[in-house]
């Protein structure tokens, strides 16, 4: 993910987002921990977003 976040910036994005199913508690810790944050549902999905700018 360091690396992804690395080459986003250089392309010059300012954010990311993902889906996750929120049953995955897991996943969801771990992008939690990386620093994204919900912004939205999408039927059984959560969209997670990370603010590259802000971080």
């Amino acid at each position: 993910m360091e690396k992804l976040f690395e080459t986003a910036t250089g392309d010059g994005f300012t954010s990311l987002s993902l889906s996750v199913d929120p049953k995955n508690t897991q996943a969801v810790q771990l992008y939690k921990k990386l620093g994204f944050e919900q912004c939205g549902l999408s039927e059984t999905s959560w969209t997670m977003k990370y603010n590259i700018s802000s971080n």
